[in-house]
């Protein structure tokens, strides 16, 4: 049996909170989008990473329908909420948004994924420059895909996966916050 190609993806989900003025739509160049989109965008393009909007045909990051997951998707996630307090911390004038960054698929072996994720994070925390702040609180998360690339993963390798789930799930469960 080959060896499969490991992969992962990263789903980062939080609160962007941010004074209206940085919001113009009219200021805003990708029809359609919101202007924190475009902050986003811009803060990872400038920092070499590729990205995209959910849905939006930006020929600059996808190159081929086959390029679907090369590129880190930047979408609107109104699931995501301030909780009652920080609702009432936010200054008037300030709007929130909740934002998920969907990251490209990974080659487990052959990418740099740590240093793209944490070029990532950091465009996020140079948000602050602009005044804007991310947050993040019991409404959002981070999930991590692992996968075989476009590969199926094999019978056998689900199940040692189902087997170590459920003999460590205990351990799992310290690592959420209880809610």
């Amino acid at each position: 049996m080959t060896a499969l190609m490991l992969t992962i993806g990263v789903e980062l989900e939080f609160l962007i909170v941010c004074p209206y003025e940085l919001l113009d739509e009219d200021e805003c160049e990708y029809d359609g989008i919101l202007p924190i989109q475009g902050i986003v965008y811009e803060k990872l393009r400038d920092a070499g990473v590729r990205a995209s909007f959910e849905g939006y045909a930006n020929p600059s990051s996808v190159k081929t329908k086959d390029d679907a997951y090369g590129c880190w998707q930047i979408d609107i996630d109104d699931s995501l909420k301030l909780s009652d307090v920080e609702r009432k911390a936010v200054p008037q004038g300030w709007a929130s948004y909740g934002m998920e960054l969907s990251s490209r698929t990974f080659s487990l072996k052959d990418d740099d994924w740590q240093g793209e994720i944490n070029t990532v994070l950091e465009c996020l925390q140079s948000l602050q420059q602009i005044d804007c702040r991310v947050l993040t609180n019991e409404s959002t998360g981070l999930h991590v895909h692992a996968g075989f690339g476009d590969e199926k993963t094999p019978l056998r390798t689900a199940k040692n996966v189902c087997s170590l789930v459920t003999a460590f799930s205990h351990c799992l469960d310290e690592l959420h916050h209880i809610s």
